[in-house]
């Protein structure tokens, strides 16, 4: 086994996320002179490289007495969401719900 750098380990850890990605339905159901629409995105968060500190932060630091390292408590990384549009459609106009609820189970079937 080689060394394992920080890009690597980082690189792993998006690998095995962005198998399992959440992901966000929107829909439009539309009127008699507006079509419906369905859009699915993937969710991700991303590390801006900013902290948020909380009311009563302490930074990482080393006990001098047991020798421990002891990690930074209310400190905060800030992060962002990002949606990726995977899918999106609009449907024609007249669409029922049944039939827009059926164009769903295909596409995404249980």
């Amino acid at each position: 086994m080689g060394i394992i750098t920080r890009d690597t380990l980082i690189e792993s850890v998006r690998t095995i996320l962005d198998e399992k990605l959440p992901v966000c339905v929107g829909v439009d159901v539309g009127q008699i002179r507006d079509p419906s629409a369905l859009c699915v995105s993937e969710v991700s968060q991303l590390d801006t490289g900013k902290l948020r500190f909380g009311p009563s932060p302490q930074p990482a630091r080393l006990d001098s007495k047991s020798g421990l390292w002891i990690p930074a408590e209310d400190i905060y990384p800030v992060m962002v969401t990002e949606y990726t549009v995977r899918h999106i459609r609009r449907l024609p106009l007249g669409t029922t719900m049944a039939h827009f609820s059926q164009a769903v189970k295909a596409r995404w079937p249980a």
